[in-house]
C-alpha cells in the first residue's frame, strides 16, 4: 500500500519526469552528435580535398572547385529528399570527386531523378561562377578556370555507365547505353595517353558481366600496367596525383577481392513506358548539349600558360 501511495504522489511524478527529461537530453545530445559527426565527415573530407588540389592548382582554385563539387552532391541530396529517400552526408575523395551512399532505389524513375540532380546542380553552379566572372571588372581568371573545370567534370559524369551519374540516368532509357559508356571510358586513356586514366578501366569492371575472379585479375592487371607506365614517365607531372591514382585503384580492386563471387548484379526493376524513356533521354541529351555549349563559350576566354 505504501508503494502504491508513493507512485501516486507528486514526488514520484517529479522524479519520473526528471528521469524522462534526462533520457530526452541524452537522446538529443546523441542526435546532435550524429549530425555533428556527419558534418565533420563532409567538411573534413572537403578540407582534405581542397588541401590536395591546392598543390596542383593553387588554394583559391581548390576552394572554389571543392565548393562546386559540394553543390553537385547537394543536387543529389535534394533529389533524394524530394523522393523521400534517407540521405547521408557526402564524402569527398581527392582526385575522384565526392560520393553519396544512396539506398537501393525502388524504381528506375527514382534512380534517374537522383542521378540527374547532381549534374544539373553542378552545371547551374558552374554557370553562376561564370556569370560572376563576367560581372566582376577584374575578371579573375581563377573563377573562369573553376567554372570550366567544373563543367568538364559534369559532362564527364554524364558518361552513360554506372557508377557515374550518366549511367544512373540512362538506365531508365535502355541497357544498351552502358556499352556506349564503356567504350568511351576505354578510349579516353588511349587518347589522353595518361596512365592514371587506366583507373577508369578498373572502375567499369564492376559493370561488366563476369565472374568475381576474372574481375579481380583484370583489375590487378590494369593497376600493374598503370604503375609500370607511371614509372616510365607516362603519368601525371605531379607525383601526388599518381600516388592518389594508385591508391584509389588499389581500393577498388580490394573491393572486388572481398566481394562475393557472382556476375554483374541485374536490375530487375520494371522498364519505364516509352514516353518516360523519351523524357529521360531528352533531359539527358539536353543537359549534355547545354554543358558542351557552355564549354564552347568559355573556351576562347581560357588563358593557357
Amino acid at each position: 500500500m505504501g508503494e502504491d501511495r508513493f507512485k501516486q504522489s507528486k514526488i514520484f511524478r517529479w522524479v519520473l519526469l526528471l528521469i524522462k527529461s534526462a533520457k530526452l537530453v541524452k537522446l538529443l545530445k546523441f542526435v546532435k552528435l550524429l549530425k555533428f559527426s556527419k558534418l565533420m565527415l563532409t567538411f573534413g573530407t572537403m578540407a582534405v580535398s581542397a588541401f590536395v588540389y591546392s598543390f596542383l592548382a593553387g588554394p583559391w582554385f581548390a576552394i572554389g572547385f571543392v565548393l562546386l563539387l559540394f553543390v553537385h552532391e547537394m543536387g543529389h541530396v535534394i533529389a533524394m529528399r524530394i523522393k523521400g529517400l534517407p540521405t547521408k552526408a557526402p564524402v569527398f575523395i581527392p582526385m575522384l570527386g565526392a560520393v553519396i551512399f544512396a539506398p537501393p532505389f525502388n524504381g528506375r524513375e527514382t534512380e534517374a531523378f537522383v542521378g540527374f540532380g547532381g549534374p544539373l546542380a553542378g552545371t547551374l553552379g558552374s554557370v553562376a561562377v561564370f556569370a560572376l566572372w563576367l560581372i566582376l571588372p577584374e575578371h579573375p581568371q581563377v573563377l573562369l578556370a573553376i567554372s570550366f573545370v567544373s563543367l568538364y567534370l559534369n559532362i564527364f559524369n554524364l558518361i552513360p555507365i554506372r557508377p557515374l551519374d550518366g549511367g544512373r540516368v540512362t538506365q531508365a532509357v535502355g541497357v544498351w547505353l552502358k556499352y556506349l559508356g564503356a567504350g568511351i571510358l576505354i578510349i579516353i586513356p588511349i587518347v589522353s595517353k595518361d596512365a592514371g586514366m587506366l583507373l577508369l578501366w578498373i572502375l567499369i569492371l564492376g559493370e561488366i558481366r563476369m565472374t568475381c575472379k576474372s574481375r579481380v585479375r583484370l583489375g590487378i592487371t590494369c593497376e600493374l600496367i598503370m604503375i609500370t607506365l607511371i614509372v616510365l614517365g607516362c603519368g601525371e607531372p605531379h607525383k601526388l596525383s599518381n600516388i592518389i591514382d594508385i591508391t584509389v585503384a588499389s581500393m577498388i580492386n580490394f573491393n572486388y577481392v572481398v566481394a562475393e563471387d557472382g556476375d554483374e548484379p541485374k536490375n530487375n526493376l520494371p522498364q519505364l513506358s516509352k514516353l518516360a524513356r523519351l523524357k529521360w533521354l531528352s533531359l539527358y541529351l539536353g543537359l549534355g548539349i547545354f554543358i558542351l555549349c557552355m564549354m564552347a563559350i568559355e573556351s576562347p576566354f581560357m588563358i593557357t600558360k
